[in-house]
């Protein structure tokens, strides 16, 4: 990836940090391994988003809803990123290293923050993620 400055939606700062290989897609699961390797390794700029970012350019749901002319925007997960990013006390825009973000939201996540956007996700139903699996990838 040659990005220097890589867009994360906010409800991805929390998948990034549960992410175990699984995905709607291998095409997905790939690319979304690269940008969390990216921003691991490397600690690129960080650009705060609630819109599609460097991960959802192989979302096959994504694919779906420009082919049918739909804008990803307007949508559920986005209001979803705007209510966690308040949470976090982050806004939509802001920027900062990866590691820098990363270590603030696991200073202001809370259990209940956690179920507040995760609680219906069905990555959490499958049982691929928790509260205590982010926390413990946090470490």
């Amino acid at each position: 990836m040659d990005q220097k400055e890589i867009r994360l939606r906010g409800h991805h700062l929390i998948c990034t940090g549960l992410f175990v290989g699984e995905g709607y897609s291998d095409r997905f699961s790939g690319n979304m391994s690269r940008v969390i390797r990216t921003m691991k390794e490397e600690n690129p700029v960080v650009e705060l988003v609630s819109s599609p970012d460097h991960i959802c350019r192989a979302c096959p749901k994504l694919e779906a809803q420009q082919e049918e002319g739909k804008s990803c925007k307007l949508d559920e997960v986005a209001k979803k990123d705007e209510y966690l990013l308040h949470l976090l006390a982050f806004r939509p825009g802001y920027k900062d290293t990866y590691r820098n973000i990363i270590g603030a939201v696991k200073d202001r996540i809370t259990e209940e923050i956690f179920l507040e956007c995760c609680g219906k996700c069905s990555w959490l139903e499958k049982g691929l993620c928790s509260y205590e699996k982010y926390l413990e990838g946090l470490k």
